[in-house]
């Protein structure tokens, strides 16, 4: 999957490439391993996610959809 933009600020998009399935595991940890987000996500086909990142705080966060996993930084 592909994440956007990275650093992010007040949101991410989360593309999906080749997708198999319409629901997908989505989980966001930060750098100490705490859960941020822990949700199934419907997709379908070229839809693109949208993940609000305004409240986060600054860090490292890492974005995992069925066992892949991207860095993404929030600023």
């Amino acid at each position: 999957f592909n994440l956007y933009p990275n650093p992010a600020q007040d949101v991410v998009y989360v593309t999906l490439q080749n997708a198999k399935k319409t629901e997908y595991n989505f989980t966001v940890q930060n750098i100490t391993g705490e859960t941020i987000v822990n949700q199934k996500v419907i997709y379908n086909n070229n839809q693109t996610i949208v993940v609000p990142t305004a409240s986060w705080p600054p860090g490292v966060y890492v974005i995992n959809i069925e066992g892949v996993t991207r860095k993404l930084v929030k600023l």
